[in-house]
């Protein structure tokens, strides 16, 4: 019976080592479990306070490592709309035509340089001129009272001179205008209209009585027929 005895002490031994082992295994990977999710959580917080500036300043330091960027420019950043909301002249629509719902805008007005980023995929989709920024995130509905004849031709020019303007209305005119102008249509963007009226040669001017302001619109450029 004793020999019995001494031979099941290391046996024993071996089981409570064995115990010890597969405790201490189950504890570390209960630590390294929690540590992890802890890790995670952290994370989450962090970014959940995160200020704007913050976010604004990681997304930046993404598209650092996948192109070149101004280092001496604080970039101006915003995110992209939905796709049904986005309004601007041909060219800046085929510019933004494969950006999507929250992608990121990033602008530097000195470096001369527009970037859409997509951080779900860590991709750059587009990078242009800055005035893509400008024109694709403050565009200005404009209408066109022309003669039917005039009107396409007229909205061309407006697209093709004034990137963020976005021709909403053509129609043709209740009275006979007798010189071609830029109206302010809502009376809150003189400047705009001036700019408009500079750059496409012309005056500004206002409607007449009678006439039907379009549905939309902020500016109104309206043309004489032309002479036979």
């Amino acid at each position: 019976m004793a020999k019995t005895s001494k031979q099941s002490v290391p046996k024993k031994r071996l089981v409570l080592k064995i115990v010890y082992i597969v405790i201490l295994i189950l504890a570390l990977g209960a630590a390294i479990f929690f540590f992890a999710r802890y890790v995670q959580v952290n994370a989450k917080y962090k970014t959940a306070v995160m200020t704007v500036d913050e976010k604004n300043q990681q997304i930046v330091n993404k598209i650092a490592k996948l192109i070149d960027l101004p280092k001496d420019e604080k970039p101006e950043v915003a995110l992209f709309p939905d796709k049904s909301t986005f309004s601007g002249s041909p060219t800046v629509k085929a510019f933004y035509s494969s950006a999507e719902k929250g992608d990121y805008v990033v602008a530097y007005k000195s470096a001369n340089l527009t970037v859409v980023y997509r951080d779900s995929s860590n991709k750059v989709i587009k990078s242009g001129d800055y005035v893509y920024f400008t024109a694709g995130l403050n565009p200005i509905k404009v209408a066109v009272l022309a003669s039917a004849d005039q009107q396409q031709a007229v909205a061309d020019k407006i697209s093709s001179i004034v990137l963020n303007a976005d021709v909403v209305s053509k129609q043709q005119p209740k009275t006979t205008p007798s010189g071609s102008y830029v109206a302010d249509a809502t009376g809150s963007n003189a400047k705009a209209a001036q700019e408009l009226a500079e750059k496409l040669g012309l005056s500004v001017g206002q409607l007449p009585d009678g006439e039907t302001k379009p549905e939309g619109a902020a500016l109104i450029v309206v043309v004489a027929p032309s002479t036979p």
